[in-house]
């Protein structure tokens, strides 16, 4: 028969929190306890339709039926008889009953708790048969990790970086000075993300001052080589990518920037290879040398900067030859006889003259429409004007690096490179011209510079330079250089004709100090331009200081 407070148990609130509190806990045993006492009460108090019932497998086991058939355990009093007989037992009989439950205690759980335990299978290896495996690849063995090569586990650095593909993760990476492994990989992707994010979008050319200042002043491993060559190149494509905004924004960085002599080298080197790409000549890129100096280290390019240093070299002598070569034929000619009477065969002839059509033929198609403006606006102006308006403070040659006899010997080349590759028939050669005889009067006059050993032959090879365009840019520009350039190219050239009596200047050949021709041949064929000049145009060039009328007959 039911009791009252039995009745009663199942809605009072501690019995309600006690049971949903077993239910909801996270330990599989507290759990199964909560669903015991509520079955066990509920079927106690609720009809049997209506008492509570957990469809778990726990409920079915074993346990959850011993545990339930406790409430009909009927406790009754026992006789004082059953004592004494429980006394009068013996001990190993005694022991042996009292021992049988603990083991019944150690039995392996039963199936209802087989979810929250785990049972140890003996693993057996079992040989098949050779031919069951027909059919299968076996998968490779994976590569060697280099980062599990350290024996210690916490020194193990897992995060590998990854090559940037924005520009503004770009500039990120070269700024992360403290990895030194991003900041080459980042290098090493540039070059080819610059080019290729030229023509879409204004990713690049919203992020390129960034880009080109973070270029600049990396710092992580620029004692390599390879990084001076990848940063170089990346210069090159930000420069070749915007060459109207870039080529002013370099100028300024060169004169402006507190930069070392590596990054002003970068500066002059980027500007004058990327000219050369932007009309289209293929110039090696490869900025490394294995030319060996015979000359004493002092008058050597310092280490650090001869790979930069190099590629414009190279074209610089390329370019004396490609002037003073002509000069030289002629010459020859007047004692061999001219070329028409030389024996050429006709086949040499045609396959000279097909691979010079090719080769116009490709940088047409590479050259952008506006070429004569970039180069002569934004390129070399910038730079020559702002070298004149220097030269014209008369600054203090040691203050400033910008001064230093290789950094000037690499501007001056710079300057006949982009000066060549505008060619004669820029409408802006009259300004250009104009320009770089003004920056040449202003240097000629500061004498311990102009007559350095390093500087003189890159100095008036631009001089030759000026005079070989404007020449071949036809009548009008010859005879502009007698009647509107006349004092100052007169000056110049009586200056470099007298060099040899006022001081003594070395005549550096090729093979040492890394020159090229000797200034005097150079100062020869500055001489033989001139005096062609004034054969066409002798009477005006009576009154020039530089005029030697007695050469100019016959």
């Amino acid at each position: 028969m039911k009791s009252e407070m039995l009745t009663r148990l199942p809605r009072s609130s501690q019995y309600l929190h006690a049971v949903s509190n077993r239910l909801g806990a996270s330990l599989p045993r507290a759990r199964f306890l909560g669903m015991i006492v509520g079955t066990a009460v509920s079927r106690l108090v609720d009809a049997p339709d209506k008492a509570m019932k957990f469809d778990m497998e726990e409920m079915e086991s074993d346990d959850a039926r011993r545990f339930l058939d406790l409430v009909d355990i009927a406790d009754k009093i026992g006789d004082v008889e059953d004592l004494k007989r429980h006394t009068t037992m013996t001990k190993p009989a005694s022991t042996r009953s009292s021992k049988i439950p603990k083991q019944e205690m150690r039995q392996a759980p039963k199936k209802g708790l087989s979810s929250y335990t785990s049972k140890i299978i003996s693993i057996e290896e079992v040989e098949g048969d050779e031919e069951s495996d027909d059919g299968l690849i076996p998968y490779q063995k994976p590569d060697d990790d280099p980062f599990d090569s350290d024996e210690d586990p916490t020194l193990i650095n897992r995060s590998k970086p990854k090559a940037p593909v924005y520009i503004s993760e770009l500039v990120k990476a070269l700024q992360a000075n403290d990895k030194p492994d991003t900041v080459e990989l980042a290098l090493k992707a540039a070059p080819a993300l610059i080019r290729r994010k030229a023509g879409f979008g204004t990713e690049l050319l919203e992020n390129i001052n960034d880009l080109a200042s973070a270029l600049i002043n990396v710092q992580e491993g620029m004692s390599k080589e390879s990084t001076q060559q990848l940063r170089l190149r990346s210069l090159i494509a930000c420069l070749v990518a915007q060459p109207a905004k870039m080529g002013p924004w370099f100028a300024s960085m060169y004169f402006e920037g507190d930069f070392s002599l590596a990054q002003q080298a970068s500066l002059l080197t980027t500007i004058g290879l990327g000219a050369r790409e932007l009309a289209g000549y293929n110039d090696d890129p490869d900025l490394t040398t294995d030319r060996q100096q015979s000359s004493f280290p002092s008058q050597r390019l310092p280490n650090n900067l001869a790979a930069i240093y190099t590629p414009v070299d190279n074209i610089a002598r390329r370019l004396e030859h490609t002037t003073l070569q002509p000069m030289a034929l002629a010459a020859a000619d007047k004692l061999t006889g001219p070329d028409i009477l030389k024996v050429r065969t006709f086949s040499s002839r045609l396959s000279v003259e097909k691979k010079t059509a090719q080769k116009a033929k490709d940088r047409q198609t590479r050259i952008p429409k506006d070429l004569h403006k970039l180069l002569a606006e934004s390129i070399y102006l910038p730079l020559c004007c702002r070298m004149s308006l220097l030269l014209s403070s008369r600054p203090n040659a040691d203050a400033t690096t910008l001064f230093e006899p290789h950094i000037l010997r690499l501007f001056l080349q710079t300057l006949t490179i982009v000066l060549t590759t505008l060619g004669p028939h820029a409408l802006q050669l009259y300004t250009v011209t104009r320009e770089t005889l003004l920056l040449l009067t202003g240097l000629h006059m500061m004498v311990k510079l102009s007559t350095d050993a390093v500087v003189l032959p890159a100095l008036v090879q631009l001089l030759l330079s000026v005079l070989d365009l404007n020449v071949a840019a036809g009548a009008v520009s010859e005879e502009r250089l007698v009647t509107e350039f006349g004092n100052m190219i007169a000056e110049l050239v009586a200056w470099a004709g007298n060099l040899g009596n006022v001081v003594n200047v070395p005549e550096m050949g090729q093979g040492e100090m890394g020159m090229g021709m000797p200034w005097t041949v150079l100062v020869a064929g500055v001489q033989v331009k001139w005096h062609e000049v004034g054969r066409k145009f002798q009477g005006r060039m009576v009154g020039l200081a530089g005029a030697d009328l007695d050469g100019f007959g016959g």
